[in-house]
């Protein structure tokens, strides 16, 4: 017998000697770093919804807050086999499928219609292919949307206030290269690590989007958000190769429109609750303050001049998208 992955798969059973089958329901695991709260699991409950009304013989277990580990240690658990789903950040992600890492420039996606010329178009569709090349299967893009700056101390208004900075930022030479760019002592660190640090007071900022900043009670241990909207934050669900093929190209092609269609309810999710979350995180406390975008995205081009040899085209092309 072929050894089973963590998800228990069941699909059919074979009575020996009877040659009867009976059929038995796949359940698959599905881990996320994020909250109850986050469009993660929004993304995650829909597809459950939606699997038991297209394809009632798969369900989905879902792990949130980190339940399972850091982004990094679920993607190579899905890579594995050992975790069947995760809906990650492409940020991390990027480690394992190198071509994402384009989209974690500083101040490339412009707004929200410029995301989605990108992630749902044909250079999307590519980062979704290229995860096969790493050995699992990109389902869909979602987004938890533009990360903010959150700190305590006094408000950042202007470049010339992120100097010296300790900035937590997430597993990735982009976002770490950037933000030195811009001034700062940009750190990688997990989440809860990261949440204990700005607590502690051993770093002075994180920067996430208002969805994850209130799931994740960023406005316990932060007074202020400036409005930076540095990066845009798309979130992939991807499924392991061992969960994916086990199921026949029928249940393939329901399986990839339920998740297509969580990860748009999702990102809906994401975009309307945003003035929600961030109207939450005012009266939690937090004061909101804007900045001249256009000084720091003028301070962010030696960046670019950076990457200009490796990613010049990709940036060209999703610049190109822009309206």
């Amino acid at each position: 017998m072929k050894n089973l992955t963590t998800a228990a798969i069941l699909t059919t059973i074979t009575v020996l000697g009877l040659g009867m089958t009976a059929s038995a329901e796949t359940t698959l695991r599905l881990g996320s770093v994020n909250g109850t709260d986050s469009p993660n699991q929004v993304a995650a409950e829909k597809l459950n919804e939606l699997l038991s009304e297209k394809l009632p013989e798969y369900s989905i277990d879902i792990f949130p807050s980190g339940q399972l580990g850091g982004e990094r240690d679920m993607i190579e658990s899905v890579q594995m086999g050992t975790l069947d789903m995760v809906i990650t950040a492409t940020t991390p992600l990027a480690n394992f499928v190198p071509s994402l890492n384009v989209g974690e420039l500083l101040y490339l996606i412009q707004d929200y219609d410029h995301a989605d010329a990108v992630y749902e178009g044909e250079i999307g569709q590519q980062w979704l292919e290229d995860c096969s090349n790493a050995g699992m299967k990109g389902l869909a893009f979602t987004e938890v949307g533009f990360r903010q700056l959150c700190y305590n101390n006094k408000p950042i208004e202007t470049l010339a206030d992120l100097s010296g900075m300790k900035l937590r930022v997430m597993e990735n030479d982009m976002h770490v290269n950037g933000w030195k760019t811009l001034g700062c002592d940009a750190v990688t660190m997990g989440w809860a690590d990261a949440y204990a640090g700005v607590q502690q007071g051993t770093i002075d900022a994180v920067e996430v989007p208002y969805s994850l900043a209130y799931a994740n009670s960023v406005y316990d241990v932060c007074k202020y958000i400036s409005e930076t909207n540095h990066i845009y934050t798309a979130q992939c669900m991807l499924i392991s190769d061992a969960a994916w093929n086990g199921m026949s190209e029928e249940d393939q092609a329901v399986f990839q429109e339920c998740a297509t269609e969580a990860c748009a309810y999702a990102k809906k999710y994401a975009r309307e609750s945003t003035e929600d979350f961030k109207n939450k995180m005012v009266e939690k406390g937090v004061t909101i303050v804007e900045v001249d975008l256009d000084e720091f995205r003028e301070a962010i081009k030696p960046l670019y001049d950076q990457y200009q040899a490796e990613y010049g085209e990709q940036i060209a092309a999703i610049q190109a998208l822009a309206k």
